[in-house]
């Protein structure tokens, strides 16, 4: 999805969306993971923790080929972005809930 130095990557699960829904709920407002689409490698899903009362969201996040054919990454309309991390860092900019970049989810190891 995006190079392997791309700090972004830092957030990926491979999970469901039913388990990322599980894994979030009761979570900090805020708190997100990246899964993976099941056909097609160019696209992840941003699941997180809204406000209270917006429970946990989904979002589509599509890598495109730029003109100059470097990696492009966009969701709704954000981006373009040159990497995964600049688009979630974007998204965080633009979304009421923010999203919480330091929270360590059930399971995870320091």
């Amino acid at each position: 999805m995006g190079s392997s130095h791309d700090p972004g990557l830092a957030y990926f699960r491979r999970v469901t969306r039913a388990e990322a829904t599980e894994i979030l709920q009761g979570q900090p407002v805020g708190v997100f993971l990246i899964r993976p689409h099941d056909t097609q490698s160019e696209v992840v899903f941003l699941s997180f923790r809204g406000r209270p009362d917006d429970g946990v969201k989904h979002a589509i996040i599509r890598r495109e080929v730029g003109e100059q054919g470097e990696a492009q990454f966009r969701c709704g309309r954000v981006g373009p972005c040159s990497s995964l991390d600049e688009t979630l860092q974007t998204i965080a900019k633009v979304l009421p809930s923010g999203l919480v970049f330091d929270n360590k989810l059930p399971g995870e190891h320091p």
